[in-house]
């Protein structure tokens, strides 16, 4: 893992960074997976008023990823309930796939989740996307077996639902950025 690699909440600053991440990201893993249509987003101003208003909504839930001064990945979770978050989106620029950066990243949310008292960490992962499962089963997540159909970028396609628990507060070893 780069020596620079630093965690920080995400600012309305960042937007720029994390609409450019999300499409470069988006093409590269879903290539092969998903219709070539499928592969370009919505437009980046389409994506940057998303961003705008779940930075606005959720301002210490969307982490980055930085290495020195680049913005390296980003990933956004929000609290679902008492017991629950939701791990929304995670995305790394795939220059910094397979350095460890996303681990130190999910390593972070969790940590802050945990901080808050949530108990369970959820995420819904596209299925036959080998290298995104595979990430987050050695990051602790297991299958519960919900499976969903669902519209992404006008496509249908099939999720495979994922959890992990968290230990209770106090037992962690993250420091929260919350």
């Amino acid at each position: 893992m780069p020596v620079s690699l630093s965690v920080r909440p995400a600012t309305l600053a960042d937007l720029d960074d994390i609409v450019q991440i999300q499409q470069e990201s988006w093409q590269q893993a879903y290539q092969g997976l998903l219709p070539e249509m499928a592969l370009t987003l919505r437009p980046p101003q389409e994506r940057g008023l998303i961003w705008q208003q779940r930075l606005k909504a959720h301002p210490c839930m969307t982490l980055l990823a930085q290495v020195q001064d680049a913005v390296a990945g980003f990933l956004y979770w929000f609290p679902e309930n008492k017991r629950v978050a939701q791990l929304k989106s995670f995305y790394l620029h795939p220059f910094y796939w397979q350095q460890g950066l996303g681990s130190a990243l999910l390593r972070q949310a969790l940590g802050d989740m945990q901080v808050l008292g949530l108990r369970r960490c959820e995420l819904w992962v596209l299925a036959n996307n080998r290298p995104a499962e595979r990430f987050y089963l050695k990051q602790g997540f297991q299958y519960d077996g919900q499976r969903q159909q669902r519209r992404m970028e006008e496509i249908e396609v099939v999720q495979r639902h994922m959890y992990r628990l968290l230990p209770a507060k106090g037992n962690g070893s993250a420091s929260p950025l919350l």
